[in-house]
C-alpha cells in the first residue's frame, strides 16, 4: 500500500494551498509509521537480528580505530594507504547499514535497497583489495578514487579493468557458479532498487511483508560486510582478543537458517589466502 506522506487530501486544484504542506506533519507521520513497524510482533525476529548486527558493526568499527591509535602511538607507524580505504569503506558499509535500516521501518523500500546495493557492491571491493594489496591494481585503484590517475593508468583501469566493475572484480573472487549466483542477485537487487514503473510504486508504502524481505537483506549484507572486514585484520583483531561476531552470526542462522548463498570468496587460485573461507570457518 502506498502512503500518502502530506496528510493533504485534495481533489480540486482550486482546494491546493501551499500553506497546508508543512513538513512537521510529514515529520509527524513518518515517525508513527516507524514506532508501528518497529513494534510490529510479526518482524520482531528481524528486527532483533538487524539490532544485534549494527551494535556489532560500530563495535568492530570503534576497536579497530583504537587499535590503529594504539599502534601508532607505540609506533609512529600509519595505516596504509589500501588498509585505511579499507577500513573507510567498511565504515562507510556501517552507515549505509544504518541508513538502509532506518528507511526501512520509515517505509522507504527503494532508498533501503539502493544501500544494500552499495554496501554489496563495497564489501566486494573491500575482498578484491585485501587479495591485490600488494599488486598494481590496489595502487591504480586508489589512485582512481582520489583522481590521480595519469593518462597511462587512465586507459589501463578503462580498457583492462572497465574502471573495476563489479563483474571484473568478481572474476577474481569468484568460481563461475557462484558468479551467476551472486550476479543473479545483484541484478534482481538493482531491478528493484532502480527507476522504473514498478519500482517507483514500492517508493513509500506500508506493506509488512516487503518490510520483512528488506530487514532481511539488511541482515544478509551486514553479515558480509562484518566477515570482510575480519578476514582482513583477521591477525589484528585476533591478536587484540576482540570479541567475534560468531555469537550474533550463531543465532542468526538458528532463527533464519544458513543463506542460500554468500559473497565470501571461492575461487581456488585466490581461497588459499583467506582465512574465513566459509560460515562453518567463521
Amino acid at each position: 500500500m502506498i502512503i500518502e506522506l502530506t496528510g493533504v487530501n485534495v481533489l480540486d486544484l482550486n482546494d491546493l494551498e501551499l500553506e497546508k504542506y508543512k513538513y512537521s506533519n510529514i515529520e509527524s507521520k513518518l515517525s508513527a509509521i516507524r514506532t508501528k513497524n518497529a513494534t510490529d510482533e510479526t518482524i520482531q525476529r528481524e528486527i532483533l537480528a538487524c539490532n544485534k548486527i549494527i551494535e556489532y558493526s560500530l563495535y568492530l568499527k570503534d576497536a579497530l580505530e583504537i587499535i590503529f591509535s594504539k599502534t601508532y602511538i607505540e609506533t609512529e607507524k600509519t595505516l596504509n594507504e589500501v588498509n585505511s580505504l579499507i577500513y573507510s569503506l567498511y565504515y562507510r558499509n556501517c552507515c549505509y547499514l544504518i541508513s538502509s535500516y532506518e528507511s526501512c521501518l520509515s517505509g522507504f523500500v527503494n532508498t533501503t535497497l539502493l544501500s544494500l546495493r552499495s554496501i554489496s557492491e563495497t564489501t566486494e571491493m573491500i575482498y578484491y583489495l585485501h587479495i591485490k594489496r600488494n599488486d598494481k591494481e590496489a595502487e591504480l585503484f586508489l589512485k582512481k578514487e582520489l583522481n590521480e590517475l595519469n593518462t597511462e593508468e587512465t586507459q589501463i583501469v578503462k580498457s583492462r579493468l572497465n574502471h573495476f566493475n563489479p563483474s571484473v572484480i568478481r572474476k577474481l573472487l569468484y568460481e563461475k557458479d557462484k558468479i551467476e549466483q551472486i550476479r543473479k542477485g545483484y541484478e534482481n537487487l538493482s531491478r528493484i532498487a532502480h527507476p522504473s514503473i514498478k519500482s517507483v510504486f514500492a517508493s513509500y508504502i506500508e506493506d509488512l511483508k516487503v518490510i520483512h524481505d528488506a530487514l532481511i537483506g539488511i541482515i544478509f549484507f551486514g553479515i558480509s560486510n562484518i566477515i570482510a572486514t575480519w578476514e582482513v585484520y583477521h591477525n589484528i583483531l585476533n591478536q587484540n582478543k576482540i570479541v567475534k561476531y560468531n555469537f550474533a552470526l550463531e543465532e542468526i542462522i538458528k532463527i533464519f537458517g544458513t543463506p542460500s548463498y554468500d559473497i565470501i570468496p571461492d575461487n581456488p587460485k585466490i581461497v588459499n589466502k583467506l582465512n574465513i573461507r566459509n560460515y562453518g570457518s567463521c
